[in-house]
């Protein structure tokens, strides 16, 4: 599955990012540690992988579970790596904070128009 790397493949908060793998990363090695928690598919790229799961609560567990060992190990299986949560996660999440801000500083913006109108009203006077 080299071959295999969109991250946008999955559209599903269900996906773990493996980071800092080594370039002989083995996809076997990584089912391994990830198929504890759930069926998985393991796409492994050159020094990264993502793993997919099916339910979010297989996700959850693998996530909380594998941060653990790695805290502890600094290892899963004998790779160095790091965790995150796939980047269609971290984009949606990312987009609904850009979003919110984006809509306080339009209602700021709304307000201080509000604000000047009055104002300029009452100078004309």
């Amino acid at each position: 599955h080299r071959g295999d790397c969109d991250s946008t493949k999955r559209a599903t908060d269900m996906s773990i990012y493996i980071g800092s793998l080594p370039p002989y990363a083995e996809e076997a090695k990584l089912v391994e540690v990830f198929q504890k928690y759930g069926d998985v598919e393991v796409r492994v790229c050159q020094g990264f992988a993502f793993a997919d799961y099916e339910h979010q609560h297989q996700a959850d567990e693998a996530m909380f579970q594998l941060e653990i060992i790695l805290k502890k190990d600094g290892k899963l299986n004998g790779y160095n790596c790091s965790l995150a949560w796939g980047k269609r996660s971290i984009i949606a999440k990312y987009q609904q904070e850009l979003a919110e801000k984006k809509a306080k500083e339009a209602e700021k913006a709304d307000k201080a128009a509000r604000k000047d109108r009055d104002r300029g009203g009452r100078d004309r006077d």
